[in-house]
């Protein structure tokens, strides 16, 4: 064990009773601080990397990228022109997650997310930036809670484009779906 406890060590010795030589109470403290800095952190990174990827995306003028962003606005949000203008460019990604389970009267519900769809883009992320962890996922939708989270998907061999806005309804977390990764 650590003489301080630290980030990790041990706050009781082998019989289980408090250390003497450690102020349980403000390690305890100071790792809840931590732990919240950690939390801040990935957040942030996740805001900067998403505008990272808009100010790309936006550098690239009137080409494909702009184009992609609209069509789907335009028509509706099931376009034929945006699912073209995109599916070259999506496809050359795999998808990373799975949507196996939509929550009736959710957030994904609402945004036209069906079981079966294969996720292309969970708004900054997607196969090349995914983890592996789904963790990721939910951190990002924290981050973007009541903000319009763009969503690329495969559905039945059709590329979609969805906009989903992370936020508490009824039932249980943000999004009201589950996935699990691609194997």
């Amino acid at each position: 064990a650590e003489s301080g406890g630290g980030e990790s060590g041990d706050l009781v010795d082998g019989e289980g009773f408090p250390r003497s030589d450690v102020d349980v109470a403000q390690v305890r403290q100071d790792r809840h601080k931590l732990a919240c800095l950690y939390t801040d952190h990935k957040e942030l990174s996740a805001k900067i990397e998403q505008a990272i990827h808009a100010l790309h995306a936006g550098s690239k003028g009137n080409g494909d990228g702009s184009h992609a962003a609209k069509a789907p606005e335009a028509a509706g949000g099931r376009g034929d022109s945006g699912k073209a203008a995109t599916t070259g460019q999506q496809q050359q990604q795999p998808p990373f997650a799975l949507v196996d389970e939509v929550l009736a009267g959710g957030p994904a519900e609402r945004a036209g997310l069906a079981v079966g769809d294969q996720l292309l883009r969970f708004g900054a992320i997607d196969a090349a930036s995914f983890g592996g962890n789904l963790h990721q996922v939910a951190e990002h939708a924290r981050a973007s809670e009541n903000a319009v989270v763009k969503l690329g998907v495969i559905r039945a061999g059709q590329h979609l484009e969805l906009e989903l806005v992370p936020q508490a309804w009824a039932g249980n977390g943000l999004l009201g779906c589950h996935m699990r990764k691609m194997a």
